[in-house]
């Protein structure tokens, strides 16, 4: 979750710096951090659509692709994005003896 909150600050970093700042560097520099805004808002909305599977994935959870296609087919409901983050955090734990 810390990588999430790195990635998302970044984002609102260089979004700042691209908008507030684009104009006293020029053109070329402005153009450059703005699309470096973008790339990083894109992977920071994709990491979040996706989290469901991320955590499936970090959970070693036995139903995984389920899981995974769940997430990629009904994940834009917010249903299926609940249902899949749900189902994902439940995840069975080996029984220690």
């Amino acid at each position: 979750m810390r990588y999430y909150s790195y990635l998302l600050g970044g984002t609102m970093g260089a979004a700042i710096i691209a908008f507030g700042f684009g104009p006293f560097f020029g053109p070329t520099i402005g153009h450059v951090l703005f699309i470096a805004a973008l790339i990083f808002f894109v992977a920071a909305l994709l990491l979040g659509y996706f989290l469901p599977s991320v955590l499936a994935g970090h959970f070693h959870h036995p139903r995984r692709d389920t899981i995974v296609a769940l997430n990629l087919f009904l994940g834009w409901t917010l249903f299926g994005w609940i249902g899949a983050l749900a189902w994902a955090s439940w995840a069975e734990r080996p029984k220690s003896e």
